[in-house]
């Protein structure tokens, strides 16, 4: 089954018990440029669906937003580019360290590695809530399971 974010090839598995035919479904990553406030700050691989939501994720990850209130406005262009204007001073590239992993490498900035990490909120998650959360995060996209993905990501808020 093929849609906007697969594509569905045939392949021939080989085993020793010898080799079989079957369709496989490969995910389809375009490349983006996130800007912050028209500088850009880096780009990924990323699926074309939730472009605005993996915008702004972006930007916090690296650091450059804490909070939703500084979001003013999220613009997709087709093209390859998402623009995120916020209420933000730096706009500083910053010092980041390549990471590397299952398939790729990837950036983070120093500070996340070697800063100073702000206090956990007043809130701890039962074991008994995390397999149902993991489980749910799991099923929301039928893309891991269709092409044998091992990453994903959530996200959980109170109410």
């Amino acid at each position: 089954m093929a849609d906007t974010t697969s594509l569905v090839y045939d392949t021939t598995i080989v085993t020793p018990k010898g080799k079989t035919r079957e369709q496989e479904s490969v995910a389809l990553e375009t490349p983006y440029t996130i800007m912050l406030n028209e500088v850009e700050i880096g780009a990924s691989m990323v699926l074309p669906m939730g472009l605005e939501e993996f915008g702004v994720g972006f930007l916090f990850g690296q650091g450059y937003i804490e909070r939703r209130e500084e979001i003013k406005e999220v613009l997709v262009c087709p093209e390859g580019k998402i623009s995120v204007y916020a209420d933000v001073e730096n706009t500083e590239p910053k010092d980041v360290i390549i990471t590397s992993g299952c398939g790729g490498t990837g950036k983070i900035p120093r500070e996340m590695l070697e800063g100073v990490i702000a206090e956990p909120l007043d809130y701890s998650l039962p074991f008994t809530e995390l397999k149902p959360l993991i489980t749910q995060v799991y099923q929301a996209s039928p893309l891991g399971p269709l092409t044998h993905c091992v990453h994903g990501c959530g996200f959980w808020s109170e109410g």
